[in-house]
C-alpha cells in the first residue's frame, strides 16, 4: 500500500518515498539513533571490508514509540522550524567518530480513517505511564538526519517516526504492507521497569505461530536484539525449535551485548536478497 495513504495532506517528502521501501523497523525507538550510524554508507563499507558482512542499505528507517523521549524529539523539531539557523546544529547521536544532526522535521497527521489508532492495556501500562502529548491528535513526523564523519562525505537519511504503541503499530501499519521490513530491531522495549508489558517478539513469534505473519508480508531478513533481554529470550526459545526458519548468528550489532540474526526461511520464496 502507498505510504502517502497513511497521512492527511502528505508533503512532497512523503510523496517522493519509494513504494514498499526496504525498511528498518525499530520498536520503542526512543531517541536511539545508533541504527542510522550502523547502516551509514561508511559503516556498511567497513563491515564488508573488515568483517566480511554484507547488509542491505535501508531506503527508510521507521521508528515508533510513546512517551517523553518522543516529546523531546518533537521539541527539537519545533526548534528548527522556528529557527532555521538551528538546522544541522542539534545533535541526536555522537559516537564512533560520527555525529548525527537533525536536518529536517515535518509534523505529519495520521489519517484515522485508515488507521484504527489505540492503546491496548494488554501491551502498554496505561495506569503508570504517560503517553505522548496530545494523544487524541497524535502525530507522526518525518525526519531527515545528517551524518557527519571526518574525511567522508556527509549522508542524509530519512526516518518516519510514529507516536504509536508497539502492538497497535504492528497490526495497523506493518501488517498493512506499507513497508518491506528487512530489519526488525527490538532492543529497548521498556519491559524491565518501563511502559511496555509484552515484547513484540511475544506477539510475532509466540502468538503468531506457525507462520509468524509471513503470510501477511512480514519476512524480515535480520533481527537485532539485546543478549539476555526479554525479546532475545523469547526469540531464542522459538528459533531453537523452529522448522519454519533458521536463525543464524550474524555477529554483534553495535556492542558485544547485542546480536544480529540472519533469518533463512525454509520456504525459499520468502528469503530476501538485496
Amino acid at each position: 500500500m502507498e505510504i502517502r495513504k497513511l497521512f492527511k495532506d502528505p508533503p512532497k517528502e512523503i510523496l517522493e518515498l519509494p513504494i514498499n521501501p526496504k525498511t528498518l523497523w525499530y520498536v520503542s525507538a526512543g531517541k536511539d539513533f545508533r541504527a542510522n550510524y550502523f547502516f551509514s554508507n561508511f559503516n556498511l563499507s567497513s563491515e564488508l571490508v573488515n568483517n566480511n558482512r554484507k547488509f542491505c542499505k535501508p531506503d527508510l528507517f521507521v521508528y515508533n514509540c510513546l512517551g517523553n523521549e518522543v516529546n523531546e524529539l518533537k521539541k527539537s523539531g519545533s526548534t528548527i522550524i522556528q529557527d532555521p539557523g538551528m538546522i544541522d546544529e542539534i545533535d541526536l547521536f555522537d559516537d564512533y567518530g560520527s555525529i548525527i544532526y537533525l536536518h529536517k522535521y515535518i509534523p505529519l497527521h495520521l489519517d484515522y480513517t485508515v488507521i484504527n489508532y489505540g492503546i491496548n492495556p494488554e501491551y502498554y501500562n496505561v495506569n503508570n505511564c504517560q503517553p505522548s502529548d496530545n494523544l487524541q491528535n497524535s502525530k507522526a513526523f518525518y525526519l531527515e538526519v545528517k551524518l557527519e564523519r571526518s574525511n567522508t562525505k556527509n549522508e542524509i537519511q530519512r526516518i518516519l517516526y510514529f507516536e504509536q504503541e508497539n502492538a497497535n503499530f504492528f497490526k495497523e501499519v506493518i501488517l498493512r504492507r506499507f513497508f518491506n521490513v528487512v530489519y526488525l530491531k527490538a532492543i529497548c522495549e521498556g519491559i524491565a521497569g518501563g511502559c511496555a508489558l509484552q515484547s513484540i517478539m511475544q506477539l510475532i513469534y509466540v502468538k503468531g505461530q506457525p507462520l509468524f505473519y509471513t503470510n501477511e508480508g512480514l519476512t524480515p531478513k535480520h533481527i537485532i536484539l539485546e543478549k539476555g533481554g526479554t525479546a532475545y529470550k523469547i526469540f531464542q526459545g522459538v528459533a531453537e525449535n523452529s522448522i519454519f526458519f533458521e536463525a543464524i548468528d550474524y555477529g554483534r550489532y553495535t556492542s558485544s551485548d547485542t546480536i544480529i540474526y540472519e533469518l533463512k526461511y525454509m520456504n525459499q520464496a520468502l528469503n530476501f536478497e538485496c
